[in-house]
C-alpha cells in the first residue's frame, strides 16, 4: 500500500521529459553553400539544438561557425505572422534583432536565394551563438548569413543548400538531423496553453 501510494506520488511530482532535436549543416558536405572565404576555406557549420520548455514554449539555440570575417548578420526563417511577441529571452553575441521580409540582392543580403520572412539578428564573432525562447513550433526552414570581404576570397556569406528560388521548405515532422538540407525554425503554429496541473506543480519549486 505505502509502495503504491509512492509510485503515485512520483507520478504526480515528476515532470514529463522535454522533447528535443538537435542537427548540423556543414560546407564540408555542401550542406551549405555560399561564397567568399567561409566557402573557399571553410569550413563554415551550422549547429542547433531546440528543446521543449517545461511550459511548453520552446528553446532555439544555434552556432554559427566559419573563419574569418565577422558575421555581420544572421537571418533565420520563420512564418510570416510571427511577431516580436513571439520571441523573449534572446541572448548570445547578438545585436539588433529585425523581424520582417527580407529582401534579396539588395545591399544587405547580394547573395540571399530569395526573399525571405523571419528574424535577422545582428551578430558578431567567427563563431556566433544565438539562442531565444519562442511561442512558436518548430519547422524545417532556411538560414543565411554575410558579412564583408575579409580573407581575400570577395563576399563571405552563407546560406543552407536547399534555400532555392523559387523556395520550397519541406512539409515533414520535424526530427534530429536535417530534411533536405533544412534547419528547425519556429512555425505558424503556438505552443499549447501551459496546464494548471503543470502550474502547479512548479509552483512547488520557487
Amino acid at each position: 500500500m505505502v509502495s503504491a501510494a509512492l509510485l503515485v506520488v512520483a507520478l504526480v511530482v515528476l515532470p514529463p521529459q522535454a522533447t528535443a532535436y538537435s542537427g548540423a549543416l556543414s560546407s564540408t558536405d555542401l550542406g551549405i553553400l555560399g561564397t567568399g572565404n567561409w566557402i573557399e576555406v571553410g569550413p563554415t557549420t551550422l549547429e542547433w539544438d531546440v528543446t521543449e520548455n517545461p511550459d511548453h514554449t520552446w528553446h532555439y539555440s544555434y552556432t554559427f561557425t566559419h573563419p574569418e570575417g565577422t558575421t555581420s548578420h544572421f537571418i533565420i526563417e520563420t512564418s510570416d505572422n510571427f511577431t516580436a511577441g513571439d520571441i523573449f529571452g534572446a541572448s548570445g553575441n547578438i545585436g539588433e534583432i529585425e523581424i520582417g521580409m527580407h529582401t534579396a540582392g539588395e545591399g544587405g543580403n547580394p547573395t540571399m536565394p530569395e526573399d525571405v520572412y523571419g528574424i535577422k539578428f545582428g551578430a558578431a564573432g567567427l563563431s556566433t551563438h544565438i539562442e531565444f525562447d519562442s511561442t512558436r513550433l518548430p519547422m524545417w526552414g532556411d538560414f543565411y548569413a554575410k558579412d564583408g570581404q575579409a580573407g581575400g576570397y570577395g563576399l563571405n556569406s552563407a546560406w543552407n543548400a536547399d534555400f532555392t528560388t523559387p523556395d520550397s521548405d519541406p512539409e515533414l515532422p520535424v526530427q534530429d538531423g536535417s530534411i533536405e538540407n533544412h534547419i528547425l525554425v519556429p512555425d505558424t503554429h503556438y505552443s499549447p496553453v501551459e496546464s494548471a496541473s503543470w502550474t502547479g506543480i512548479k509552483s512547488m519549486y520557487r
